[in-house]
Order: structure tokens, then C-alpha cells, then sequence
């Protein structure tokens, strides 16, 4: 072998190791990027604001999530609402009470910055609903 064929060898060998390098990486970097939150699978905190558009009355609230205990206030229309819940994993429940009106129970699933779903009680039967992350 000549000095040509032993450089040209050793490029190529160099050439992998940078792409077998490169390989985890790219893996981190796609699972990283297919987790739908900051803190991962499984544990999306509900802290922060939230809107809905709910029978043309307009709803607002803070949530605090304490390890799955959640709490929290706002308005739903001209209402103050005063909410309590739970929070396991990606799924999530929450009342939400008035000192006018009969309670409103939430049955979700949290999503990136979103919570879908459906809505039973005073008058509601089953409405969906989407609160986005303020």
C-alpha cells in the first residue's frame, strides 16, 4: 500500500466515526423534539393561564398544579369561578365552582399547551371544549 491509499483509508474511517458520532445526537435531538412540554411525557404542570370560548361567554383561569393537586381561579363570563382538581399524567379533571350555579366537571386530556375536553353539568351535557396556555 502506498501512502495515498493509507491516507485515503484513513478519511474514510475518519469519515465514519464522525457519522456514527453524529448518530446520537440526531437521536437526542429527535426525542427531545417529540416530547409535547418542558418537563416530559407524563408530567405536563397545568401552572399558568388558560382561555376557553365556552357557549359564547368567554372563561379565564390561573391554575396551580402541586404534584397533580390542582387549584385555581378566574372568570367564566361575568362569573368568578373557583377551580379544583386532578391531574394524572396526561389526563385531567377538574370542577369548576360558581356562587350562582350548579358545578361544572371537566374530563380532559392535556396536550402541549392544551387541555381538550368535555364538560357536564349545569345545563352542559357533554360539550367539548380546548383551553389554550396563555
Amino acid at each position: 500500500m502506498d501512502t495515498r491509499q493509507i491516507s485515503r483509508c484513513q478519511i474514510q474511517q475518519e469519515n465514519q466515526l464522525r457519522r456514527l458520532a453524529l448518530l446520537p445526537l440526531l437521536l437526542a435531538a429527535l426525542f427531545l423534539g417529540a416530547c409535547d412540554d418542558v418537563i416530559g411525557t407524563g408530567q405536563r404542570s397545568l401552572d399558568g393561564e388558560w382561555s376557553a370560548r365556552i357557549g359564547g361567554d368567554e372563561v379565564w383561569i390561573s391554575l396551580r398544579d402541586d404534584r397533580g393537586d390542582i387549584r385555581g381561579s378566574g372568570e367564566w363570563g361575568f362569573d368568578d369561578v373557583f377551580v379544583t382538581g386532578e391531574r394524572y399524567n396526561s389526563d385531567v379533571y377538574l370542577s369548576f365552582e360558581f356562587d350562582r350555579f350548579n358545578p361544572i366537571e371537566l374530563e380532559g386530556v392535556i396536550e402541549s399547551r392544551e387541555i381538550e375536553g368535555t364538560l357536564y353539568g349545569s345545563g352542559l351535557q357533554g360539550e367539548r371544549v380546548r383551553f389554550r396556555r396563555e
